[in-house]
């Protein structure tokens, strides 16, 4: 009786552990899915990649101040414009 009692109880962690790793398989597939949907974007989107704020133009300058440091200074200085 006491074995078959603890058969059981194996037989239920093993079930409880193999539904943990499931779960937790799924979660790094759904991970892994999420970050090479956005890849991909990227990938056919053809752009490259640049800061939040536009990044620097082709030539390497700035697109807000064209490389003048005194109109970035009154462009910080006043951000509505």
């Amino acid at each position: 009786m006491e074995r078959c009692y603890i058969l059981i109880r194996l037989k239920n962690i093993l079930i409880i552990s193999l539904i943990s790793s499931m779960q937790l398989l799924f979660g790094i597939l759904l991970l892994l899915l999420a970050i090479g949907g956005m890849a991909i974007g990227i990938i056919f989107n053809n752009k490259p990649l640049s800061g939040s704020c536009g990044g620097l133009n082709p030539d390497g300058v700035c697109s807000l101040c064209g490389g003048d440091t005194k109109k970035c200074d009154d462009i910080k200085s006043n951000p509505i414009l």
